[in-house]
């Protein structure tokens, strides 16, 4: 019932410019979180469908191979399944993400419907916490998804750029969230200011957060998290010691983006805006950033620790998507890592890169299956690459003869230049 009312909900006209200054009209603050899920699902659904064009095109596309007359499936080639696997692990990780955050969505509004008055306080903090998560999640998401369709394209060699194949549409349908509802550097300016704030409730005000869903618990806990700087990563790298590592990063730059804005407040020449504005690049944008990667990454480990009803071979690939994008992560991040000097050893760098790979090439033949469970069907995929037959050459040809326009010449072509040698 609470969800037919959000669906029911009418919602204001939106605004396609990108929210650059205060002048521009602006949603509700209810409306915009939904405005945002929405956006979100979308998005989720174009990198389902690059995810399953390139990896069913790598599982039938086959290239050279070991011996004269033997071609392999391109998937089977490292540099294949090592760009394509982390994007197939970011599709699971970030489409739990937008679920569990439209959970916490719909908690909310089934507790304002409540209307009972103790609940305000409440609410306030739901919302401020909820604007914060949409806000960081919008913004990952749809910056992911250009990136993967981009990669997936590539890798589907020359066949990729065929208009067919559907990836120019996904281009061209998500390019524009990016900047739709608000440029995602901006909208990540409110994240911050939200984890700032809280970080000044404990460490400047004295006074105590409130985080009812849990995100930025960790703000409480940092300082004993910095001051245990010793990395347990080792060449196995357990999730555990993935997932320490995740934590002292995050309050590693919370701390380097306070520090920053402190230095800069000493000056005293700059305004309020100006002073949070100069601390946008390597500080403040890169918070927002890693704080809805870390959450993304802790839901989706309590998503498989407290499924009872998964067995463990699904789990044991679910922890292994995981690792992968855990470990990329890392990767990502691995000179804020060096520069805190958590990493302090070279050899770090080589585990998780060795470990990495080897799970990319573990999962490459599970790839087909973990994109059939999302995966939409041939018609609404609507991709000559990504059919579920694996009849790919079949598809080409049958879109090139389908169409009337494919043999006729045309008109502005003179028919001796048709006929005229080319010597």
């Amino acid at each position: 019932a609470i969800v037919q009312q959000l669906i029911n909900k009418p919602i204001v006209k939106l605004l396609i410019p990108t929210r650059l200054d205060e002048s521009a009209p602006r949603l509700a603050p209810n409306q915009e979180k939904y405005t945002n899920y929405l956006e979100w699902s979308f998005i989720i659904g174009l990198l389902i469908n690059c995810c399953t064009i390139a990896i069913r095109y790598s599982c039938v596309r086959k290239q050279f191979g070991p011996s004269p007359g033997i071609e392999i499936p391109v998937i089977e080639y490292q540099t294949q399944n090592w760009r394509l696997i982390p994007i197939l692990a970011s599709l699971y990780i970030y489409r739990h993400l937008a679920l569990s955050v439209f959970d916490n969505l719909v908690e909310f509004y089934a507790i304002s419907m409540s209307n009972n008055e103790d609940d305000q306080d409440l609410l306030a903090y739901m919302g401020r916490e909820l604007h914060a998560l949409s806000c960081s999640c919008k913004a990952i998401c749809t910056w992911n998804t250009q990136k993967a369709c981009q990669e997936c394209r590539e890798a589907c060699g020359g066949h990729g750029y065929l208009y067919a194949t559907g990836f120019g549409n996904i281009r061209n349908d998500n390019d524009p969230s990016c900047t739709f509802e608000g440029d995602n550097n901006v909208i990540l300016q409110q994240t911050s200011n939200y984890i700032l704030s809280n970080y000044e409730d404990i460490y400047k005000n004295n006074t105590s957060i409130n985080s009812p869903f849990k995100s930025i618990l960790f703000i409480e806990t940092m300082k004993n998290t910095l001051r245990d700087n010793h990395c347990s990563i080792t060449s196995e790298c357990h999730i555990k010691d993935l997932l320490n590592a995740v934590d002292w990063l995050l309050c590693y730059i919370l701390e380097k983006s306070a520090r920053k804005i402190d230095q800069l407040t000493i000056r005293k020449d700059l305004s309020a805006f100006d002073l949070k504005n100069t601390a946008q690049v390597y500080h403040l944008r890169t918070l927002s950033i890693v704080y809805i990667q870390r959450t993304a990454i802790f839901r989706f480990l309590q998503y498989i620790e407290n499924n009872e009803k998964m067995d463990d071979k699904c789990k044991n690939v679910l922890d292994k998507l995981l690792i992968v994008y855990t470990l990329k992560f890392l990767e990502e991040n691995i000179n804020l890592l060096f520069e805190g000097n958590y990493f302090n050893n070279s050899s770090i760098n080589i585990w998780i890169q060795n470990r990495l790979i080897d799970l990319c090439h573990d999962l490459r033949n599970e790839a087909a299956a973990l994109v059939d469970v999302f995966a939409p069907p041939d018609h609404i995929l609507n991709s000559v690459l990504g059919v579920s037959d694996g009849k790919v050459y079949e598809a080409i040809n049958k879109q090139i003869h389908s169409n009337k326009h494919t043999f006729l010449t045309p008109a502005w072509i003179k028919q001796d230049l048709i006929e005229r040698s080319k010597l």
